[in-house]
């Protein structure tokens, strides 16, 4: 996702439970309760091979999603604009836990600063996971923050061995903060760095493979930069590690002559699609969330996408709601 901070549009919750969740016969995630609440351990859908298949929140759909849950499987919730909502919408997004589970996404971590994350925020992150009860989640390989000049989009980094080693650095930082488990998106770029040493794939693995962090594949970023960069989206699948895709992102955006910004204004393009189908034959992953900023409308075209996602689902996989009973 590879969008300026204020296009922002809601808070966010994370992708997993402290309690275990346990399975059905149909293999559906259930529900644990904690304090009365539901609580989903969505990280241990993965070896039911199960994803669920959902949208972002957005506060512009407050009366769609709630109206629809029983076509959602998950709801992605974007935490920083939690933090900046107005009352009533943080009690709207209150509103859904227990009756969905609900994945947290952040965007403003700048975990690709050379300094380290800012802790009082990342205070207030661990603070919010704990009052959710909920145990994962997920950043951008990105930088926002240069010093104490602020950057209204996600920046790609130079993929060195010392970037690499500043970023394992931040993430540990981040993960002594957290308590659970954190994974990181690949985010879509409109140049490369002429003294990089690593592929975007290989980046990723060795950050992650280091410090044990998970991966969120944006299928769709993935997609830009096959257009943008000239990146092969099976060389990237092939490189990636398996077992560390435990999210997937998928989204539009619009074409500006011939470069193709990942803005999130409009269906998933079907060249996205296609890469969504080669993906789901390798990783088993936890969710896949459909990302919509812009051009909301009423909903139904998200909701059109959220099933044209669910289609791509091998028969062998097909996602089974969550049993919250």
């Amino acid at each position: 996702m590879a969008r300026s901070h204020g296009d922002l549009m809601a808070g966010g919750l994370p992708c997993g439970g402290h309690t275990s969740a346990t399975t059905g016969s149909s293999g559906a995630a259930r529900a644990a309760a904690v304090g009365g609440t539901p609580v989903w351990d969505l990280m241990s859908l993965p070896v039911a091979g199960r994803p669920l298949v959902g949208c972002g929140y957005r506060f512009p759909l407050s009366d769609c999603i709630p109206r629809n849950l029983h076509k959602i499987d998950v709801v992605e919730i974007l935490i920083d604009d939690y933090f900046l909502a107005e009352d009533r919408h943080k009690r709207l997004v209150r509103n859904l836990v227990g009756k969905v589970p609900l994945t947290a996404h952040g965007l403003g971590l700048s975990i690709g600063t050379a300094a380290h994350p800012d802790g009082a925020y990342l205070e207030r992150v661990a603070q919010f996971l704990k009052d959710f009860n909920i145990s994962c989640y997920s950043e951008h390989i990105a930088f926002t923050r240069a010093r104490d000049s602020y950057i209204d989009d996600l920046l790609p980094l130079p993929r060195t061995m010392e970037a690499a080693s500043h970023l394992v650095q931040n993430i540990r930082f981040v993960q002594s903060f957290m308590p659970g488990t954190l994974l990181f998106e690949n985010i879509s770029a409109y140049f490369e760095y002429p003294d990089s040493e690593f592929s975007e794939a290989e980046f990723l693995n060795r950050v992650c493979g280091e410090t044990g962090a998970g991966i969120l594949l944006d299928v769709e970023n993935l997609y830009a930069n096959s257009i943008n960069l000239g990146v092969r989206p099976e060389a990237f699948i092939d490189e990636l590690a398996a077992a560390s895709v435990l999210g997937m992102h998928v989204a539009g955006g619009r074409w500006c002559g011939n470069i193709f910004f990942d803005n999130h204004c409009s269906s998933i393009p079907e060249g996205a699609l296609r890469i969504l189908n080669l993906a789901l034959e390798k990783f088993s992953t936890a969710t896949i969330v459909v990302e919509r900023d812009r051009n909301l409308g009423d909903g139904s075209e998200l909701l059109a996408d959220v099933e044209r996602v669910r289609a791509c689902l091998p028969a062998n996989i097909e996602a089974d709601r969550v049993d919250a009973s």
